[in-house]
């Protein structure tokens, strides 16, 4: 059994705070699922099914080039509810709790979408002091969006909601992200093959990058035939 703690919001999706009680799919570690909707057509599945599991890629390849510099994702699946009238699809991601300023939650839930974009309107205390030290992040965030960016990982640094950092002792801030937005496979290749005498990180990496590729190699076949058959039947 899993009982769910509604714990913010985001964008793209609703983020619980898991309670766990014995063992099922979820992954024994994980502390939170962001839960989002994911179609409930034939194509809408497999495109969900892929973006899952190159999200779990992503992050892992993330955090062993750079480790602590995204949530570290521990699992996703895509989940099905089967009602009378249909089906409710959802796609699962599970993570450990990064341990970020504990107001983030709060700051992130009151933001609202103005144009594709997260602000900030709340004025309570808790939002007016979180986005100050927001303020006071931004120049380490920035310096790992550009870092990540320079080996092909992109980061949503536009989106205040999506990072936060980790309180410590020392004198700069540690700067983590909760989301990936794309992962570009070539750049991210070339880097991987431009390093000498690769480490334990590295080759992991490199394997997951493998799969990441087969992955888009076979959304990109689905999505060709989906195409030829949709026009076959416009032709008919």
């Amino acid at each position: 059994m899993i009982s769910p703690e509604n714990f913010t919001h985001g964008g793209n999706g609703i983020v619980y705070r898991l309670h766990q009680q014995g063992k099922g799919f979820l992954p024994v570690r994980a502390d939170l699922v962001k839960e989002e909707a994911a179609g409930n057509n034939v194509i809408s599945k497999v495109l969900s099914i892929t973006n899952a599991k190159n999200i779990y890629y992503g992050h892992r390849i993330a955090n062993l080039l750079l480790p602590g510099s995204v949530i570290e994702v521990v699992g996703t699946e895509v989940a099905e509810e089967r009602f009378a009238l249909g089906v409710n699809r959802l796609m699962n991601v599970y993570s450990l709790d990064a341990k970020v300023n504990p107001d983030h939650a709060t700051y992130s839930a009151h933001m609202i979408i103005d144009h594709h974009e997260k602000v900030m309107v709340c004025n309570c205390e808790v939002c007016r002091t979180h986005h100050e030290l927001h303020r006071w992040i931004y120049k380490e965030a920035e310096k790992l969006f550009t870092e990540l960016g320079n080996i092909g990982i992109y980061v949503p640094l536009n989106d205040p909601s999506d990072y936060c950092f980790i309180p410590t002792s020392g004198k700069k801030p540690h700067v983590i992200f909760f989301e990936i937005e794309r992962i570009d496979p070539v750049i991210l290749e070339e880097y991987l093959d431009g390093l000498e005498g690769l480490n334990s990180n590295q080759v992991e990496a490199f394997k997951l990058l493998q799969h990441y590729n087969k992955i888009n190699s076979l959304r990109t076949l689905f999505l060709g035939i989906f195409q030829q058959l949709r026009h076959g039947i416009k032709a008919c």
